[in-house]
């Protein structure tokens, strides 16, 4: 769950660049004014780093994201981890939204380089141990969805060979 709050943490914190205004108008836009939709590769360094891509689509508390095979969904209440090559789903609460603390990392962001359809950044704290590379490409900006199924999974249609492991 770790590698989970890293990918939503960084994509968020590099989305916050996203808005040319201030930093409530950002807010605004990631609390469900807008969908954001990216790729995106990060390396995280220090005692265990980790290197990583996939896809991700944003929607205030709401997300999904695709990595390495991989697949997590959140309604913003409930998180699903999906591993399709395993056969097994993870259901968790969801917990504290990352949006609600967005200002304590603000600060973190070095080297921003954004021209509108891709975005790469440092996200450095060396007291709190966080050093990560972030890229994001194919950045699209529309519209909020009205489809909630695009950030639930739904267990019920699984064969009997599948493992769920529900949490909440």
């Amino acid at each position: 769950m770790k590698k989970t709050s890293a990918i939503l943490a960084t994509v968020l914190l590099c989305a916050s660049a996203w808005g040319q205004g201030s930093l409530k108008e950002v807010i605004g836009l990631l609390r469900g004014k807008n969908t954001i939709s990216c790729t995106y590769s990060y390396e995280m360094k220090g005692d265990v780093p980790l290197k990583d891509s996939g896809s991700a689509l944003l929607l205030g508390h709401k997300y999904h994201t695709t990595s390495n095979g991989m697949e997590i969904w959140s309604d913003g209440t409930t998180t699903w981890t999906v591993d399709k090559d395993a056969k097994e789903v993870y259901i968790a609460p969801a917990g504290e939204s990352m949006i609600s603390h967005l200002e304590d990392f603000v600060g973190m962001v070095h080297g921003l380089n954004y021209d509108g359809k891709s975005l790469s950044c440092s996200i450095v704290s060396k007291d709190k141990g966080i050093d990560i590379k972030f890229r994001a490409d194919d950045i699209v900006i529309s519209p909020a969805t009205r489809d909630d199924s695009l950030f639930s999974f739904d267990t019920s249609k699984l064969d009997p060979s599948w493992i769920v492991t529900d949490l909440r």
